[in-house]
């Protein structure tokens, strides 16, 4: 039994100390400033090329949230994982990790508390980023459209930091060494992000696309839709991956407590099978649509 009153102690003091760490401001800067250049250029690119170019037109900065939110994210992605392979070593070096030891919560809160200690910060930047951009938009007369910016606050963003710190998490705890479980998870990344762009075909793109960004529908005033219904399982297939990543990572972690490991094994086993199999299914379909 998860008890949030555990989760929310661990949860806040860890984003206190996150919110403390120099690099986590370095990334938060960085992809803020992506992102708005990643905006600015879809805005110039339309205001003053769209009478000269159907595709200059086609490219609506108040609907193009698919390529500002995956600039953004790439970037924070990269600070993310050197936030999140601090779960346990920064306990062992500031010696906290047998008082740790020693507090009456599951191995299963203990990471949820710090998932959410490292993920609330994180997501406060992309929602001042989404604010920011909507200040540029009003400012330039051009305001982003509200649907846009809810696609990626919330379908973008959340799945792609669970899935982020769940992935860091697991292979820390797993492989005992945060270096070497870091240059794992950002090549994951890195290759995921370009292979999307250039190395795999349409159909296999869901399997790549972790900011959802490549998978987005490509909107404009006449057609408005922003998102839907196989964006929408998408996004929680990698959110549904987060979690099970995370309920293992519980279940290899070194603390003992009372909870059944076997248990949390395959319970984090079964939600990463079920994530998994809704992108699976979701390339099927998109090849047979295609066939």
């Amino acid at each position: 039994m998860i008890r949030p009153g555990f989760v929310l102690g661990i949860a806040r003091a860890e984003a206190r100390l996150t919110r403390r760490l120099v690099r986590f401001w370095v990334f938060a800067v960085l992809s803020v400033i992506l992102g708005m250049l990643a905006y600015l250029n879809f805005y110039f690119i339309h205001r003053f090329a769209s009478s000269m170019s159907a595709s200059a037109a086609a490219i609506n900065p108040r609907y193009f949230v698919g390529s500002f939110g995956s600039n953004f994210l790439f970037l924070f992605v990269i600070g993310l994982v050197f936030l999140a392979y601090d779960v346990r070593a920064r306990d062992k070096r500031e010696r906290m990790s047998e008082v740790l030891d020693t507090l009456p919560c599951s191995n299963l809160e203990l990471v949820l508390g710090k998932a959410l200690g490292v993920f609330l910060p994180a997501w406060a930047i992309a929602l001042f980023s989404a604010g920011l951009v909507q200040g540029i938009g009003l400012l330039a007369g051009a305001p982003v459209e509200p649907r846009s910016l809810v696609t990626f606050v919330f379908f973008m963003a959340i799945p792609t930091y669970v899935f982020t710190i769940g992935l860091v998490y697991f292979l820390t705890l797993l492989l005992r060494h945060r270096l070497l479980a870091s240059v794992v998870v950002l090549a994951v990344i890195v290759t995921a992000f370009f292979a999307t762009l250039w190395w795999v075909p349409f159909f296999s793109a869901p399997a790549m696309d972790v900011t959802g960004g490549y998978t987005m529908q490509f909107p404009s005033d006449i057609v408005g839709r922003v998102i839907t219904g196989e964006n929408l399982v998408h996004r929680l297939a990698f959110l549904l991956a987060g979690i099970g990543l995370l309920w293992l990572s519980a279940a290899i972690h070194p603390r003992q407590d009372d909870g059944s490991k076997t248990v949390r094994a395959a319970t984090g086993a079964a939600v990463l099978i079920l994530g998994a199999g809704l992108i699976t299914l979701q390339i099927v379909q998109t090849q047979n649509m295609l066939e």
